[in-house]
């Protein structure tokens, strides 16, 4: 009967255990690419500052797209704000960096997203005068 010094295997051991995790965290990365619907908003006061209606567009590669509407005035008229940039995941988070103006701001907006259940973004990004506003989307 031959014995083997633990430490022997230990290098191999190693090995096998990066290349678990690393299979692992690949199988099971979240697929968040799609378009999702603005459900809800709150923590938004005033008419002028909370979205009529919003999207996002998620796509594989990376890009992603936030339209959100809101009331111009005290009239019925509508804007659209639109920002352009990138996306990554991280576990449940998606972690966005967005230009407004179509893209064209020299300013990166860094906003983060949770992934919640049903194939919801929940999207929180503080403001100064009315706390934390909270944006829900709804994977269509």
């Amino acid at each position: 009967m031959h014995r083997h010094s633990v430490s022997l295997y230990f290098p191999a051991i190693l090995l096998g255990l990066a290349v678990c995790t690393a299979c692992q965290d690949s199988l099971v990365a979240v697929d968040v690419a799609g378009t999702y619907a603005l459900t809800s908003t709150t923590g938004a006061i005033g008419r002028f500052e909370t979205p009529v209606s919003g999207s996002l567009i998620l796509t594989p590669t990376g890009r992603a797209e936030r339209r959100v509407t809101f009331r111009l005035d005290t009239t019925s008229a509508l804007t659209e704000r639109i920002a352009i940039g990138t996306y990554r995941v991280a576990d449940s988070t998606v972690r966005f960096a967005l230009r407004e103006d179509r893209g064209q701001s020299p300013y990166v907006w860094e906003v983060a997203a949770t992934l919640e259940s049903a194939g919801e973004l929940r999207l929180s990004y503080p403001r100064a005068a009315d706390g934390i506003i909270v944006e829900i989307y709804q994977r269509r």
